[in-house]
């Protein structure tokens, strides 16, 4: 199997399109204990 063929398959592409979405979207914030700040990152924006 090429690449080409794997990145073609129904559920491999059903897959990286999923992920796609999950990643498009998503929140994580961490609190610096040196700087006494918290700190959120998403996707799109560091806050």
């Amino acid at each position: 199997m090429t690449k080409e063929q794997f990145l073609n398959d129904q559920y491999v592409s059903g897959f990286i399109q999923w992920l796609r979405d999950k990643l498009s979207n998503f929140t994580h914030s961490y609190y610096n204990q040196k700087e006494k700040e918290e700190m959120i990152l998403s996707s799109t924006t560091v806050v």
